[in-house]
């Protein structure tokens, strides 16, 4: 998703805009080129073979730029985001409650989302959790 935002750039921009640091740009720059690029994203999530996931990454996407969110667009990063679905596909119960939990903060930001109004969404990493056992996901 962040290829299709980029292809809608102008040399331009990408001149004005990049400080020296590969990849890095201001977010009001990555929000405009999400705007710019919110149709090629929509086919992109509408095409894609596993819609679950990308209607979730779009999500995360139109959270995180404070881009349009029509009830249409809405309804559907919600109804691929229920945890029904979900809730038989990790062994592990601590995965499955980290999973809910986090599934369930992300269908409520939706829910209140208000376009035009960024979204710190948390990214947690391994790092950021401490020392902990993890086991592989097991389908």
């Amino acid at each position: 998703m962040f290829d299709i935002a980029y292809t809608s750039a102008t040399d331009e921009e990408f001149k004005k805009y990049h400080k020296g640091t590969r990849g890095v740009y201001p977010r009001e720059f990555f929000n405009r080129l999400v705007k710019r690029s919110y149709d090629k994203l929509l086919k992109f999530v509408f095409n894609h073979q596993n819609p679950r996931l990308a209607f979730q990454v779009l999500g995360v996407f139109i959270l995180n730029h404070g881009a349009k969110m029509s009830d249409d667009i809405r309804l559907l990063i919600l109804t691929h985001s229920d945890w029904e679905a979900e809730q038989d596909q990790l062994m592990n119960k601590q995965d499955r409650a980290e999973r809910k939990k986090w599934l369930l903060d992300f269908r409520e930001r939706i829910e209140n989302y208000v376009e035009g109004i960024p979204e710190n969404i948390p990214h947690e990493m391994l790092r950021n959790t401490g020392e902990v056992e993890r086991q592989p996901i097991n389908y």
